[in-house]
């Protein structure tokens, strides 16, 4: 999913792998960190559970390993 959040704009354009770029719906949303909506805050429980399961990668590292 591409997401930009740009001068209070939530804007989302998901992945839709049988569909053309150019046909993908775009979600654009007033975004309210006081008051998000019941769609945006549960987008942004799910990137926070991405988040705090996620680890730091090395790439330089990962990089030698995969040469290797």
């Amino acid at each position: 999913m591409n997401i930009l959040l740009v001068d209070g704009w939530l804007r989302l354009i998901p992945y839709l792998p049988l569909v053309d770029a150019a046909d993908s719906p775009v979600y654009e949303y007033e975004f309210d960190p006081e008051e998000p909506t019941p769609l945006i805050r549960k987008y942004l429980a799910a990137i926070e559970q991405l988040w705090t399961g996620s680890e730091d990668v090395d790439l330089d590292e990962l990089g030698k390993e995969l040469i290797a």
